[in-house]
């Protein structure tokens, strides 16, 4: 698309256009012409045109023909959209957050996206409760950073109408423009290289299937998308794409619902519509998630692929298949029926936005040195906003910087206990969103870092702050007794994991012991106990100050030797069971285990995918346990996302903007700017190293309480084993106790999983026959209209 065939138009939205006025006699006053171009760009946008095969034979609509683009200079505010902003009918808000993943990865997440607007349309037609129309549903797609978005990306975005990098260049060149409210012509600059945040684009892509059995189900095209498509100058983080997303988008268009998409999950055709339709039937719900399953497989360097064969053959895959499956049929299912879920995933989760944001009457709270008015000021208190009124944003320490790694599990807690409100959060198992997962070990132990660490303060954050939702929320007497007990089995999880490493070798040494018993056999179990204390030796030292990618291949070695001391104990257990006359209790606690996974997989229509797993999955499970949980206890002072070169204001990348916008200047204008500049850059050395200097003061403390943390864990279940060691390993009878005692604790936490599972599916069946029938109590469910808690 040529430059020359762009349209540059004026904006009709009456509040940007006063304020562009008051703005641009203040800068015609000041006779500065930089101001002037400044303020007659806050309510311009450049429109650009898209193939007609991208819209014939579809909808007929003006946002389906034209794209539009619009730059913004304040953060977090989106400039007019003039089109989604004049319908004020949006009841969905979808965002999908991207960083530098493929064009194939864009297309596939949109694709699934337009199949769920498809849906929605069809059941509106319908006259389904579950419908809405194209037009109710609005997809911001937000990119970290111009200069990291990837150029294929960038391409399939182009080829779909959502982008034109012919438009942002003109708009950063400048161009004459002709102001129809003065019949004048002036030269207008769109984009200022120094200050601007945002390049937005506005339009509806009409996608077609991608395959002839979709083409069969869907037609020639889906239904539009109403696609606005935000770059942001800055990489920033996945945080603060979700921030633009609420605080320019969702403050203006007010959606009823949202959702959060990754780039990369592709959501399956009715997993949005049914997340949707779970919190129009029942206005108590606050959030809702879906189920993740495993897709694509990503390896560290970005290449994916791979049949469903060497997916399962992958013991890193295969393992986290496993892990995905019995997550959602049991502690999700668990979670959902007590009405809180530790963690709607950022990949694919759906809120009530006034769940979010609140009534506007709420009483504000002070913690920490901030004030929080709603949940959504909880999630976003680790981002710095100069611009945000109501707070104050104070420095964290380690304990809330590793909390707020895991910020959606925050958002959770706060959405539950919200003041003088009874939000829940539920589980959707209809709702099926297919991701990419890391395929080698060291792309998954940096995943698994930032993920233990915050779960792990999250939960702590949680329980500390548990008694809210005793005193302040409106919630039935009955829910708080449900909620109780959860709390209990949190604080159980909590001891657990602490003391899980002593707890995995003391499994492993006395299956050893109880089996042999001959000299040989003695000195094989003392070598083979001397290796895996090697082995965790040695993960602790390359867990401390090390790269996961940098040191991947000792952590591959460290994970065989753990696998190959599995397998010899598993080896060895069996041909004890089958040689002698076994425990009672090793008998009736492996049938019980192998039982109960099996019975909430069969419950919840998974068996065939747990039990192609399940093998992998345990001969991994010291690597989940022992490495995982090492190397992230010895990074608790890595608060990063593990994503490199963020970018502040002012050191922010200007490639694009900076060059399209150079212009010729006098010299005494050039002198007047040369000593500006300098003078600028002196600020700016003496603010850097002003920063530099209080990061290294905040990464000596980081450290310190990272090391405390881990002599404590180290000393603790040294402790816990040499109790265990003395007093129990030599003695038979108080052996069996103490296995009988870790039996029980283990079936117990169990059990509570798969009752948790099949209350869930019991809730569920009882639904469904109620709206069969009917029944009055369904009805009240059904009612969409119902009044907001």
């Amino acid at each position: 698309m040529a430059a020359a065939a762009l349209d540059v138009t004026v904006d009709s939205h009456a509040t940007d256009r006063v304020e562009a006025a008051v703005l641009s006699e203040a800068a015609m006053a000041s006779g500065n012409p930089d101001e002037l171009r400044r303020a007659l760009s806050m309510h311009r946008y450049l429109e650009y045109p898209v193939p007609a095969e991208l819209y014939e034979g579809g909808e007929d609509d003006a946002m389906c023909r034209a794209g539009r683009y619009m730059p913004s200079h304040v953060p977090y505010r989106c400039p007019p959209l003039s089109r989604l902003a004049a319908r004020r009918q949006c009841r969905l808000a979808i965002v999908v957050t991207m960083y530098n993943e493929s064009g194939s990865q864009l297309l596939r997440t949109m694709e699934g996206v337009a199949q769920n607007v498809t849906n929605f349309a069809r059941d509106s037609l319908a006259g389904k409760a579950t419908g809405l129309r194209w037009q109710d549903i609005v997809v911001v797609v937000v990119a970290d950073g111009i200069e990291k978005i990837d150029a294929d990306c960038t391409k399939a975005a182009e080829r779909l109408g959502m982008v034109s990098l012919d438009a942002m260049y003109t708009a950063a060149r400048g161009t004459t423009m002709h102001l129809a409210d003065d019949d004048t012509d002036a030269f207008v600059q769109l984009v200022e290289a120094d200050t601007v945040q945002l390049h937005t684009f506005e339009f509806a892509p009409q996608l077609r299937p991608s395959t002839p059995k979709l083409q069969k189900r869907f037609g020639a095209r889906y239904s539009p998308v109403q696609t606005v498509f935000v770059i942001k100058q800055h990489n920033r983080g996945k945080l603060d794409s979700h921030k633009v997303f609420f605080d320019a988008f969702c403050e203006t268009l007010q959606p009823e619902f949202v959702c959060l998409l990754d780039v990369g999950t592709q959501p399956d055709a009715r997993a949005l519509v049914n997340v949707v339709s779970s919190m129009r039937r029942n206005p108590s719900i606050g959030g809702c998630s879906g189920e993740i399953a495993v897709g694509v497989v990503e390896s560290d360097d970005g290449s994916g692929g791979g049949d469903l064969l060497s997916l399962y053959l992958n013991l890193v895959t295969a393992a986290q298949v496993f892990e995905y499956k019995v997550s959602h049929c049991m502690d999700k299912a668990l979670e959902s029926w007590c009405g809180f879920l530790t963690v709607l995933p950022g990949a694919f989760s759906a809120y009530r936005y006034r769940a979010l944001v609140g009534d506007g009457d709420e009483p504000l709270g002070v913690e920490g040195g901030g004030a929080y008015r709603r949940p959504l000021d909880k999630y976003f208190a680790s981002l710095h906003d100069p611009h945000q009124r109501g707070r104050a944003v104070a420095e964290h320490d380690v304990f809330d910087a590793n909390m707020y790694l895991a910020e959606d599990r925050i958002l959770c807690f706060e959405i539950v206990a919200s003041k003088a409100k009874a939000y829940t959060l539920h589980y959707t198992t209809g709702a099926v969103a297919y991701t990419d997962v890391p395929a080698d070990l060291a792309s998954l132990l940096k995943q698994r870092r930032r993920w233990l660490n915050g779960s792990f303060f999250a939960m702590l954050y949680a329980l500390r702050h548990f008694g809210r939702i005793f005193t302040d929320t409106r919630h039935a007497a009955w829910r708080k007794c449900v909620l109780a007990v959860e709390l209990v089995y949190f604080c159980i999880n909590v001891v657990v994991t602490w003391f899980i490493l002593g707890s995995l070798y003391l499994t492993f040494k006395l299956v050893l012991l109880y089996t042999f018993t001959t000299p040989f056999e003695l000195a094989l179990e003392y070598g083979l106990t001397a290796v895996y204390l090697i082995v965790t030796g040695a993960v602790f030292v390359l867990s401390l100050g090390n790269d996961a990618v940098a040191s991947r291949q000792w952590f591959r070695w460290c994970a065989v030797a753990y696998t190959g001391l599995m397998l010899i104990m598993t080896v060895v257990a069996v041909a004890s069971i089958a040689s002698t006359a076994p425990s009672t209790a090793v008998v009736v606690g492996s049938v019980a285990l192998i039982a109960a996974y099996a019975a909430s997989s069969l419950l919840h229509g998974q068996l065939q995918y747990t039990a192609a797993t399940f093998l992998q999955y345990y001969l991994m499970l010291p690597v989940f346990i022992n490495i995982f949980t090492i190397f992230s206890f010895c990074n608790i002072h890595d608060v990063s996302w593990g994503t490199k070169g963020l970018e502040g204001g002012a050191g922010a990348a200007r490639k694009l903007v900076g060059a399209a916008s150079a212009r010729r200047v006098d010299d005494g204008e050039a002198a007047r700017l040369n000593v500006e500049q300098r003078a600028a850059a002196e600020l700016e050395k003496r603010r850097v190293s002003e920063a530099a200097a209080k990061e290294r003061q905040r990464d000596a403390s980081f450290k310190a309480y990272r090391t405390t943390i881990v002599l404590l864990m180290m000393g603790s279940n040294w402790l816990y084993i040499s109790l265990v060691s003395k007093y129990v390993i030599d003695d038979a009878a108080a052996t069996s106790g103490f296995v009988a005692i870790l039996g029980t604790l283990v079936l117990v936490l169990l059990g509570v999983r798969v009752l948790g599972s099949m209350l869930y599916q019991a809730e569920r069946v009882v639904k469904a026959s109620c709206g069969r029938c009917g029944c009055s109590a369904r009805r009240r469910e059904l009612d969409i209209a119902a009044p907001e808690v």
